[in-house]
């Protein structure tokens, strides 16, 4: 025991000690930071604090270091230690894994400098850093295993690079030539790379782990058998039969690791995991799917997060025993982009800039789900921050035939085709049917329908038309939505404010225990708008906060937050209702003039403001609420939790207050929300929660809570 801890600790402090381990640790160190910061940009606006990238790099910039630094893993003076073959072997073999092991604690210090210029997600840096020293320990022993083939130190190390870069790369192989299945798999499951593709990105996988082990195993029994071989010990029949044995057993979990196993998704947002309501889905999906990924290399290297896309995409091919995945780059194939033209999906153009040049390039990053003759698309895709949830709509659509339908009834006057037309286009995009439901024959529609439905203002509807309302809910035909405050905006005019011509939904939500405060929420936290002068021959615009625009922030029910215009916040006669959305807290309200002939509130936004308001007056506001509804009347047992969804803003779809805080690129959070209320009310909320995946704010120089 003595002389095993005695060669061990030579061999370690040897190694650490020698300049060709620090000079290994430079390149590395060195090596992956170049790469890291030039590959996504990281000082330029486009810079974020996501490490995946970066861990990804180190197994390609190992391909030199870990060959070198295994070049002298054998010495002749190590023949003359009294110690056992396989002794020395894990001995030897320990003393270099631990070196590498001390490399990949000084790689440490790019996530501590990126934590001090942006969010880093520590789940993830945990389960790169564990599969690291898996691969690592792979990686050494199959460069111990060619260091027994070569006497000279340096064949081994070209013979181990050359290997280490095939086995690293050998995943991209199917991108270039048409392979079956089988041999795709193969190919994807053999690379120390690809596998440990899942790990960079905080997901920790027991068959890449599994995987990483048995290869570690496999190389250092095959290097002690050829040690023993060339030392002259001839093995038995028994002997031989026993290895052989042993290599099958290798060989049987290689191939099985994917079989039984387990994954844990450490990262913050759970991007790259499959939920269990798709790996349901595409269980139950017996048909043959065929998910086609037509890209732009020119796109990558533009927008790294695309990368994520490829590889989020074979994840979910290999979730589904049915479905095939066939990658394309269109920039090299004119007649992929010539089918994509005739499916009506067409280029994006990008601008790109540099110090001489401004340019535009044509790119792709489209994706063709095609079953049974049925065909659909997501047309342009860039993270994967809802992909999941586009896929499992478009796959439910193509192969099991479901059409969801939202039921839209507007009793303020706005129209489906001017005023909502945004809501309309938006949940048509969603692969949602809208049905609207017209004033003349309110009762008979909704006799005739199912499912959520969307209910503006309340100028148009009376006493007789709430109480079908609440049959339609008690009955369990679905939720009902109130967008509605008691308060008017001449929203194409002057911004005037005027009580509503009709008060029904408002005397329904005060006998369920809901009132609207006689007043307005005016918000610290508020729209900043762009007003023009009115002289057309100036260009003249000043920006101003509107304190009665809120921007509601992220919070439970929402993770982007959204913007709420006019609303009046509401009050609770009861503690069984429950609250969905809040202002921030550094919110006031502002009590109304009745008296007033001309408007309730100023809404100018040059005279509105907040500099007199008390501080010890601002607090949180209730401005969307849950009203539970009994279903004992239910005879259809669609939903089990029936109710109520109030939203106090009856303008929070419109296309004329959305399109004012739009700007050049659109704020779409009000229907990324609605829609997500949508899954909720249709009770499908394994789609509620991935529609609401999103990426965490990961832009450099901002720190969460500042």
């Amino acid at each position: 025991m003595k002389t095993s801890r005695v060669f061990f600790e030579h061999k370690f402090k040897s190694l650490i000690k020698s300049r060709l381990f620090w000079a290994d640790t430079f390149i590395m160190l060195l090596a992956s930071a170049l790469a890291y910061f030039t590959g996504t940009r990281f000082f330029t606006a486009s810079g974020t604090s996501s490490l995946t990238a970066y861990f990804s790099y180190i197994p390609y910039v190992s391909i030199l270091v870990i060959p070198s630094l295994c070049m002298k893993s054998r010495y002749s003076y190590d023949d003359f230690v009294p110690v056992s073959n396989f002794l020395k072997l894990i001995l030897n073999f320990s003393a270099y894994f631990l070196a590498f092991a001390v490399m990949l604690v000084l790689l440490m210090w790019m996530p501590v400098f990126v934590s001090f210029c942006g969010d880093v997600d520590w789940g993830a840096v945990a389960v790169s850093f564990f599969a690291l020293l898996f691969y690592g320990a792979s990686a050494v022993s199959l460069c111990f295993l060619v260091s027994e083939f070569f006497e000279k130190s340096a064949a081994g190390f070209i013979v181990s690079s050359l290997l280490l870069a095939a086995i690293n790369s050998c995943h991209n192989i199917p991108q270039f030539f048409a392979l079956p299945v089988f041999l795709s798999d193969f190919f994807y499951g053999l690379s120390f790379a690809g596998r440990f593709d899942s790990a960079s990105k905080g997901i920790l996988s027991s068959a890449d782990f599994l995987y990483f082990l048995i290869i570690s195993s496999l190389f250092l029994f095959l290097s002690l058998r050829l040690r023993e071989k060339k030392k002259g010990f001839v093995p038995n029949k028994i002997l031989i039969r026993r290895n052989v044995y042993i290599i099958f057993l290798f060989l049987f979990l290689f191939l099985n690791s994917r079989k039984y196993f387990f994954k844990i998704d450490f990262s913050e947002d759970k991007l790259y995991s499959i939920s269990a309501y798709t790996e349901k889905l595409l269980k139950e999906t017996e048909e043959t799917v065929t998910l086609r990924y037509y890209k732009s290399s020119k796109l990558e290297n533009l927008y790294p997060s695309v990368k994520n896309v490829s590889a989020f995409l074979r994840n979910y091919g290999k979730a589904g025993k049915n479905l095939k995945l066939i990658v394309i780059d269109c920039d090299k194939d004119e007649i992929a982009r010539n089918l994509l033209n005739n499916y009506g999906i067409y280029p994006q153009r990008i601008r790109t800039e540099n110090s001489t040049s401004t340019e535009f390039i044509d790119v792709y990053s489209s994706i063709i789900l095609e079953s049974g003759g049925n065909i659909d698309a997501v047309p342009f895709v860039l993270n994967t921050a809802s992909l999941e949830y586009q896929l499992d709509l478009k796959l439910l659509k193509i192969c099991h035939d479901y059409r969801p339908v939202v039921n839209i009834f507007s009793a303020n006057g706005m129209t489906l085709s001017d005023d909502l037309r945004l809501l309309n286009d938006w949940f048509v995009n969603q692969d949602i049917e809208v049905k609207e439901i017209s004033y003349s024959d309110f009762a008979m529609d909704l006799s005739d329908v199912q499912g959520p439905l969307f209910v503006f203002g309340e100028d148009y509807i009376s006493a007789e038309m709430t109480e079908v309302l609440e049959n339609y809910v008690s009955a369990g035909k679905g939720n009902v939505l109130f967008l509605n405050s008691p308060y008017s905006v001449d929203l194409k005019g002057d911004w005037s404010v005027k009580e509503n011509q009709g008060t029904a939904v408002t005397d329904l939500l005060s006998r369920y225990g809901v009132s609207y405060n006689p007043s307005m929420v005016m918000d610290y936290s508020c729209q900043r708008i762009s007003m023009m002068s009115e002289d057309s021959s100036t260009d003249y615009a000043e920006i101003l906060n509107y304190p009665l625009w809120l921007e509601v922030l992220p919070q439970t029910n929402s993770r982007l937050g959204f913007s709420m215009f006019w609303t009046s916040p509401l009050e609770f006669a009861s503690d069984k209702l429950v609250p969905l959305i809040v202002s921030s807290s550094h919110a006031y309200k502002e009590p109304l003039n009745f008296d007033s002939d001309y408007s309730l509130i100023e809404t100018n936004p040059f005279k509105v403001n907040m500099k007199n308001v008390q501080t010890n007056t601002l607090q949180n506001y209730i401005l969307a609420c849950f009203i539970p509804v009994s279903n004992e009347k239910s005879t259809y047992n669609v939903h089990t939790n029936n109710g109520f969804y109030v939203i106090s803003d009856q303008y929070f779809s419109s296309y004329y207050t959305n399109a004012f805080i739009g700007g050049e690129n659109g704020d779409f959070r009000n229907f990324i929300f609605l829609s997500n209320l949508f899954w909720k009310m249709n009770g499908n909320e394994a789609l509620a929660v991935l529609q609401g995946k999103t990426a965490s704010d990961r832009t450099l120089y901002k720190r969460k809570g500042k």
